[in-house]
């Protein structure tokens, strides 16, 4: 068993403590329970994801592998063990 990677980039990095983590969890556990339980370990981007009336902000890409969430099943994604989980903020300028 390889257990989930869970990566922490840029600004999301002060956030977590960690740049990345290892953690075991349970079969079938989606990415809105990640977050929960990212949450029991004290580390808060689900409070920074949240946008205006919706759960998932346009201002954070979370990664499965090499594929962004909403073209797979957005926060209901199943993560299977082996799986490398990314939380990126995307950056706005003008």
């Amino acid at each position: 068993m390889n257990g989930l990677t869970v990566k922490f980039l840029s600004t999301f990095k002060e956030v977590a403590g960690v740049e990345e983590l290892k953690l075991s969890v349970p079969p079938g556990l989606r990415i809105r329970e990640l977050l929960d339980l990212l949450e029991l370990k004290g580390i808060r981007v689900k409070h920074h994801i949240q946008g205006a009336g919706s759960f998932y902000s346009s201002s954070i890409l979370i990664f499965i592998n090499d594929f962004e969430i909403s073209v797979l099943n957005g926060l209901e994604t199943e993560l299977k063990d082996g799986d490398t989980v990314t939380f990126i903020p995307v950056v706005h300028g003008g």
